[in-house]
């Protein structure tokens, strides 16, 4: 199908475009109005609780002291775990007139000193209890050599009078101050791309991006924020993380319990419990942890669990509903499109298919050679990025469109997504999805995590290569499987290589560019 469209379906809630055109900080002082000062908006890890009052006065200060620290106008990057203190941090760069850089820190130093590189950042905002957490000595040493590192525990201890007054007035009155807000089409955030198949990109957003998704995903999936409370374990330097986890349910009034990592799964179920989580957001791998430790109780005040940035699992769709009777439904964005771009709900649930897309999104499809009735996804709207940013550069998509690189399908409205581009192996002439492999290898191996490949044969031919961290498994079983399943031989990989664990991406998705590596040592090829 080729076509320019938006979502035919209407939207629950109006898509209110006036929301976008403000700024991050605005959008928090809006939302601060509308529900008042004392209305809690997130309970840390400690359960520590802050109102969208204590935020957005801590925002204010924050921002205020940053500004004597650093040259406007500069990127500042941002390296700390989700948390209330990172909201902060990201909401107070734009205060200080600052373009906050998102950085992985588990990607390990390279990849952090190669984003900062990309961006030409001058200051990097952090804390010592997560250098000392995570062990990342090493990383801040290699950021060190070329840039300033601050300390949020330092910089609390030198916050000046004149700041928290500033601060302060400025809560209140935010036009008592000389303060310029950001306007909504300058850059808000830099997030860099997962990087599983090769070094990540920089991609910059603006504040009407950042808000036109929030809007979107509003007006697709309801948010009540009365009741509402979101479970967010994701970690903020991811799209996902940042705007479904994050800026939601904040400038949503709903409450948001945020979590430093999505790997601590028995206290995930402990805070969802105690604090009477309604709305999950997670990825496949993770959902299906928590699943598995709960109690029978444990889950049962979800309403809504949305998955995305792998694969759901049918496998995992049944763990979940056996312990709750939360909807369960998948969703599908990108890094460049704000975090989504098309959801099911609970009232149109496709399974298969990661939903409609949303509210003012336009695309089109391109023919992919090899295969018919599918095409490379291409999207238009107001959460597509300003651009790629490199050596302090931002090039914007041609015309507004941003290539996504996925091979999809469109029936009856719903997007399903055939695989990545590049994760299509010709075989025997045949085009092969690896998706398809690690699908399968899911089906039959339910239990364990799967990553498939491909490399060079000893015919040096291509051929599929399935790394997985089950130790049972075997090529002759899924041969087995596949013909009792009637399923083409040609998802069996020539060659099963088993882990002890498989190499994961913050957000639970294999690290492709990682087990590459390991698999072509293991063949010699390295």
């Amino acid at each position: 199908m080729d076509a320019l469209q938006d979502n035919l379906r209407p939207a629950r809630i109006p898509f209110d475009v006036a929301f976008t055109r403000q700024s991050l900080p605005q959008a928090l002082l809006q939302a601060r109005l509308r529900h008042g000062s004392s209305h809690v908006a997130v309970y840390d890890v400690d359960d520590q609780s802050f109102t969208l009052g204590a935020i957005s006065n801590a925002a204010l200060v924050l921002g205020h002291a940053l500004r004597s620290m650093t040259e406007p106008g500069q990127p500042i990057g941002v390296m700390l775990p989700t948390s209330a203190g990172c909201l902060i941090s990201f909401l107070a760069a734009h205060v200080a007139g600052l373009l906050p850089a998102l950085l992985n820190y588990t990607s390990g130093g390279r990849q952090v000193l190669a984003a900062s590189n990309a961006v030409n950042l001058q200051a990097v905002l952090t804390s010592r209890r997560l250098i000392e957490q995570a062990h990342l000595s090493s990383v801040i040493e290699l950021l060190e050599s070329s840039v300033a590192v601050l300390y949020l525990e330092d910089i609390r201890r030198q916050v000046s009078f004149a700041d928290r007054t500033s601060g302060f007035i400025q809560s209140l009155l935010p036009g008592a101050t000389k303060l310029t807000w950001p306007a909504p089409d300058q850059p808000a955030a830099v997030l860099f791309t997962s990087g599983t198949e090769g070094d990540p990109k920089a991609v910059v957003l603006s504040h009407a991006n950042l808000l036109a998704n929030v809007g979107q995903i509003r007006a697709h999936l309801e948010i009540f924020p009365e009741t509402d409370i979101v479970m967010n374990a994701l970690p903020m330097f991811h799209c996902y993380g940042l705007t479904v986890g994050g800026l939601v349910p904040l400038l949503s009034g709903a409450r948001t319990i945020l979590h430093p990592t999505p790997l601590e799964g028995r206290d995930i179920v402990r805070r969802i419990k105690h604090h009477g989580a309604t709305i999950l957001p997670a990825t496949d791998t993770f959902v299906n942890q928590y699943a598995r430790l709960a109690s029978a109780d444990a889950l049962a005040t979800l309403r809504l669990v949305v998955c995305g940035a792998e694969p759901l699992r049918e496998k995992t769709r049944s763990l979940l509903e056996a312990k709750t009777k939360a909807a369960v439904v998948e969703g599908y964005g990108v890094t460049e499109s704000s975090a989504v771009i098309s959801s099911n709900t609970p009232d149109d649930n496709l399974i298969g298919s990661v939903g409609r897309f949303l509210p003012g999104i336009e695309w089109r499809t391109e023919p992919f050679e090899g295969l018919s009735g599918a095409g490379r996804l291409f999207v238009r709207g107001p959460n597509i990025m300003l651009g790629y940013m490199k050596d302090g550069i931002i090039t914007m998509p041609p015309e507004g469109w941003h290539d996504t690189g996925d091979i999809v399908s469109v029936r009856n409205h719903h997007l399903y997504i055939e695989g990545r581009a590049r994760r299509f192996v010709k075989i025997a002439g045949e085009l092969v999805a690896l998706g398809a492999v690690e699908h399968a290898a899911a089906t039959l191996w339910p239990d364990h995590v799967h990553a498939a490949i491909s490399m060079p044969g000893s015919t040096r031919q291509e051929e599929i290569v399935l790394v997985t961290d089950c130790a049972q498994a075997r090529r002759e079983d899924f041969q087995a499987w596949a013909r009792s399943s009637h399923v083409s031989q040609m998802v069996v990989p020539r060659r099963i290589i088993c882990l002890a664990s498989i190499p994961l991406l913050g957000t639970g998705k294999p690290d492709y560019s990682v087990v590459a590596h390991v698999a072509r040592t293991a063949a010699g090829l390295d």
